[in-house]
């Protein structure tokens, strides 16, 4: 039975989520999460897509993304969900399907200031409601970014929300979806973009300096082309893409 087709609406924000296959651990490491990021970067200088939240969770990621047509969310999320695949299956010396089934996908209007903020809110606080973060700032998310008014160079800052930032730092807050409820102070440290995009040409270039028994040789992926069969598999394994299994 074929999939029912996306619905795609213009003017809107979609809030992805991608889990790993049978939502097994796989990002839980400092260096897989990184390459995520490295990933979502280069993703969106390729496709001109604009990021607004994301949030690398040991067995899940959440983007809120807003790609330059709505009729482009696939193809973005197709080559992210392929690049990361081919090499996070290298680096963590796996073969098969990394991520599981179909990402999901809801439509986020960027005319709706509430709703904006508490899709933003979700994403940012997942670390915290996981347990694994004080608050809402967490290295391997873009809170930070949003929290100190500052650029973290690969995602952007929503236009409900980064005028409102306070230059000297959060305030108390409201209910949830208000500005200065969602800017509540915590404590943590960020990573920056030239750490993420170092750990991540390491990855796709040559050799990857983890440790536990990380350490090994990571070949480039092929872009993929039209025609491959992987084009209709996002999340195919090594050798349905074509790539020389290790």
């Amino acid at each position: 039975m074929p999939r029912p087709p996306r619905r795609r609406r213009p003017g809107c924000s979609a809030h992805v989520t991608v889990r790993c296959n049978n939502r097994a651990f796989d990002l839980q490491r400092k260096e897989p999460r990184l390459f995520v990021l490295h990933a979502l970067a280069r993703a969106a200088e390729k496709f001109g897509a604009r990021i607004y939240a994301v949030a690398v969770m040991s067995n899940h990621v959440h983007y809120l993304i807003e790609p330059r047509r709505p009729d482009e969310l696939p193809r973005v999320m197709h080559w992210l969900n392929w690049y990361t695949a081919m090499g996070l299956n290298r680096l963590l010396g796996r073969r098969g399907h990394f991520w599981e089934a179909r990402y999901h996908a809801s439509w986020v209007s960027n005319r709706d200031q509430r709703h904006v903020l508490n899709v933003l809110r979700y994403i940012h606080g997942n670390p915290f409601a996981a347990g694994i973060a004080p608050g809402f700032r967490h290295e391997f998310t873009n809170y930070g970014s949003y929290a100190s008014g500052t650029a973290d160079g690969i995602t952007t800052h929503h236009d409900h929300l980064a005028p409102a930032v306070p230059s000297s730092g959060p305030k108390p807050g409201g209910v949830c979806g208000s500005v200065s409820a969602f800017l509540s102070p915590v404590s943590a440290g960020r990573q920056t973009r030239s750490e993420i995009d170092r750990m991540g040409r390491s990855i796709v270039a040559g050799w990857t300096h983890g440790g536990d028994g990380a350490e090994g040789l990571v070949r480039t992926p092929r872009e993929p082309r039209e025609g491959d069969r992987s084009l209709r598999r996002p999340g195919g394994s090594s050798r349905r893409e074509g790539v020389r299994p290790p």
